[in-house]
Order: structure tokens, then C-alpha cells, then sequence
């Protein structure tokens, strides 16, 4: 199964080296000055205020092609503005359900999650926070479906 994470910043690009590290075919998006530093030098991964940080070499890649399987998507709600093809999954911090994401993109095309990392850009270095009792607990990420 071909993976595109849409989106490089926190949670995207901690998704998407994970991802990477478990051996899935994922390629992550993003665009500027983000994307020179990921091909330079990867995701670069610390955790908390740890001054050592892990290079992931994810694939990178500026324009989504076809053939992707799922699109991850990691934005924020107002940068959603680009008609996306296949269903997708918006992983953002927005409980305003999927109506308006599926008025845009098309009913029953939006499934909608929570992501449970979280953290912080500190440069082109993600510093994510170490997981804890509430976010190692087995929740399904994707919770709903739009309607078709």
C-alpha cells in the first residue's frame, strides 16, 4: 500500500518517519523552504529538549502523483484548499466534523482522526513529546466517516 503524508510540519512529519521506520511505503509532502531542508537532511526527529536528533530518510516529494492508496493529511483547517483525489484522511486539530471538508472534496470521501502526538518545530528539528499513559492507549485514530 502506497502512503502520502500531506502536510511536514509536527505531526505530519512525525507520522511519516514512523511510517518510514516500519518498513511502509511513504512519501511525505511539503513545499519550500521545508521541502529543501527535508531533502538535505531528512526528518530530523528529538525528542523533547534532547540535543541529539535522528535523521529519517523519508522520500520527499513536491507534487503528489497518481497512485497513492492513502493520502494522510496534516494541515491545518485553512490551508485545506487543494482538491485532493481518492479518500482522505485529515488528521488536524478541528472538531468541526466533516461536512465542510466533504462540501469541498466530495461526500463520503473525508475520514476524520486525531493524532496523538503532539510537539514542537524547532528549526527544520520536530521535537515531539514522549508518549504517555493517555496517548499509548490502543484508540483508533480514524473515528468517522462522512456520509455519502
Amino acid at each position: 500500500m502506497r502512503l502520502l503524508v500531506y502536510g511536514a510540519g509536527v505531526t505530519g512529519s512525525l507520522f511519516s518517519a514512523r511510517l518510514h521506520e516500519a518498513g511502509h511505503d511513504v512519501s511525505l509532502l511539503a513545499r519550500g523552504e521545508r521541502l529543501a531542508a527535508l531533502r538535505r537532511d531528512g526528518v530530523q526527529l528529538a525528542q523533547g529538549d534532547s540535543p541529539a536528533a535522528r535523521r529519517v530518510p523519508v522520500p520527499v516529494v513536491e507534487h503528489p502523483a497518481d497512485g497513492y492508496d492513502v493520502i494522510a493529511v496534516f494541515v491545518r483547517a485553512h490551508q485545506v484548499d487543494a482538491v485532493l483525489e481518492g479518500d482522505v484522511v485529515f488528521l488536524l486539530n478541528w472538531a468541526g466534523g466533516p461536512e465542510p471538508l466533504g462540501a469541498v472534496i466530495g461526500p463520503g470521501r473525508v475520514l476524520l482522526g486525531f493524532p496523538t502526538a503532539a510537539g514542537t518545530m524547532d528549526g527544520d528539528v520536530v521535537r515531539y513529546r514522549a508518549a504517555n499513559a493517555l496517548t499509548r492507549r490502543r484508540w483508533p485514530t480514524i473515528r468517522t466517516r462522512s456520509a455519502a
